[in-house]
């Protein structure tokens, strides 16, 4: 009879309130190992854990280090999905914005499996580039089209429906938006439904987006430009306990998130379509994290 050794993981007085390691998980700890991940387990993973919570929340849970890197998957906590989490995988040395994000823990063992068999990673399945360096994702050619314009050419927004989102907007339209700690008092209360309205928040075609590149290396393309109106800034603090953009590139679909001088923000998110890209501003504005704590009078 074979015996499976119990993972040493952290317990409940570690853990985020009300989180529980998924089974699937705890069935690949104990099943599987990988040459390119090495699962956090016992003196390991508390050291990691002390490393990563300096800068990041403690809504982030690790499991896995890839080898050679200081890269980290974990889950996050605070965006359950059906049976676990959604995994981000994020550098341990600094607070820095997420480096690949998939939907759940399947989606990251299925590109840990693949990785294994050599196949190479897939962008979406939480493969983290060489340290020190932009992985620009693989994205697949976009259909061209045969009359060209500076605003659509090449790519066509994704109707919903046929989209790859997790959330819409439906379900987040009528919760009221808390202000920012720097808003001034008396303002009355507004709802998400109210914001879009007032096209305080806004997304459309931005493809192919800026012209930017990060040590030499072009980025993008860039699929949608997020407007964000005087109205929208006063929901959040640009110097809050997390900034939008590292909220933003929490989410499963965008590869990569740029806010040029602070006006615009351009997204590398080809599969979601308008009124997903509305629901992420949506839920972004609705997490206190991207506020700061208001002071007590």
């Amino acid at each position: 009879m074979a015996f499976r050794r119990t993972p040493k993981l952290l317990g409940p007085g570690d853990l985020p309130a009300g989180f529980a390691y998924p089974e699937v998980m705890l069935a690949a700890v104990q099943g599987e190992s990988f040459r390119e991940w090495e699962w956090l387990q016992g003196g390991r993973l508390r050291e990691t854990v002390r490393e990563i919570w300096q800068h990041y929340p403690r809504d982030v849970v690790p499991f896995a280090l890839r080898r050679g890197t200081s890269f980290v998957a974990c889950f996050d906590a605070d965006r359950p999905v059906e049976g676990g989490y959604e995994v981000v995988t994020i550098d341990a040395r600094e607070d820095r914005e997420a480096v690949q994000h998939c939907a759940d823990f399947g989606m990251w063992l299925v590109g840990a499996r693949e990785e294994e068999r050599g196949a190479g990673p897939r962008p979406a399945a939480g493969a983290a580039p060489e340290p020190d360096q932009w992985q620009v994702a693989d994205y697949p050619e976009p259909p061209v089209e045969e009359s060209w314009t500076s605003e659509t050419a090449g790519w066509v927004p994704p109707e919903r429906g046929q989209c790859g989102c997790v959330h819409h907007l439906d379900p987040f339209a009528a919760q009221v938006v808390p202000y920012g700690a720097g808003a001034p008092d008396g303002l009355p209360p507004r709802t998400v439904a109210d914001l879009v309205m007032a096209h305080e928040i806004d997304a459309e075609n931005g493809f192919p987006g800026p012209e930017l590149a990060w040590k030499g290396r072009p980025l993008g393309p860039f699929y949608w430009r997020v407007h964000l109106g005087e109205g929208a800034r006063l929901h959040f603090d640009v110097d809050g306990r997390q900034p939008l953009e590292g909220w933003l590139m929490f989410n499963p679909g965008v590869d990569l998130v740029v806010w040029p001088d602070r006006g615009d923000l351009y997204l590398a998110a080809p599969t979601l379509c308008r009124d997903g890209v509305l629901a992420l501003l949506a839920r972004a504005l609705l997490d206190d994290r991207l506020r700061k704590r208001r002071k007590r009078t």
